[in-house]
């Protein structure tokens, strides 16, 4: 039982993103139990260490942290400190600008950002990057199944994604081939049926190589 599981979170391994933990108005010390000096990407993998204890709520716990270790291989932890100091002003921080919050919560934000858009990567599904267009099927796909009551599944979501683009490629051979074969019986004598032959054995060629395309991609 335990081999399968593994097997099921190295296979979903693969699909799951980065994990970025940013944790706001930090104001421990980066120290370990024995008052090591730590990184807070030593603080995440310290909190994620199974605590002892045989209690539900121990154990629920401990299978949170056993989740977020098998799934986010790449995690990594970032610490805010307090962005003000007032407490009516923290009760509006939307309506703040830069100016009036701590200098040090500013300078943190900023390398925040630099931090996520340095290590940012394109999504990638199956070996194939997602455009836009792409991205947004794969959302609807997990938005429609999360709203039928029904989880999420990677491999069923895919399988829409190539069935979208499958219709896309054809549509787009077929208003292709209406311009190609209508420029081709201008020039030569072909039969109606000849036409219609050749656009049919066309396009199932373009579709057919497209599909294969987007699967082994």
């Amino acid at each position: 039982m335990k081999a399968s599981r593994g097997k099921f979170a190295d296979d979903m391994q693969k699909h799951f993103p980065s994990f970025l933990w940013i944790v706001r108005d930090f104001s421990l010390r980066m120290q370990d139990k024995h008052g090591v000096k730590i990184t807070s990407k030593e603080y995440l993998e310290n909190a994620l260490t199974e605590q002892k204890g045989v209690s539900d709520k121990i154990e629920n716990k401990n299978r949170i942290r056993r989740l977020l270790k098998a799934f986010f291989q790449d995690r990594d932890c970032y610490t805010l400190v307090r962005p003000v100091e007032n407490e009516q002003k923290l009760q509006c921080l939307n309506s703040l600008d830069s100016s009036e919050m701590r200098p040090q919560f500013v300078k943190q934000v900023t390398r925040l950002n630099q931090k996520i858009f340095k290590k940012v990567r394109p999504k990638k599904m199956n070996g194939r990057y997602l455009d836009g267009e792409l991205l947004l099927e794969l959302c609807r796909s997990y938005e429609q199944t999360i709203n039928n009551g029904d989880v999420p599944n990677i491999e069923s979501a895919w399988n829409c994604l190539c069935k979208s683009e499958t219709l896309k490629a054809f549509h787009e051979a077929e208003e292709t081939l209406d311009k190609k074969i209508s420029e081709l019986s201008k020039g030569e004598c072909l039969t109606k049926e000849q036409l219609k032959d050749l656009k049919k054995l066309v396009i199932s060629l373009i579709v057919k190589s497209y599909s294969f395309k987007i699967v082994i991609r």
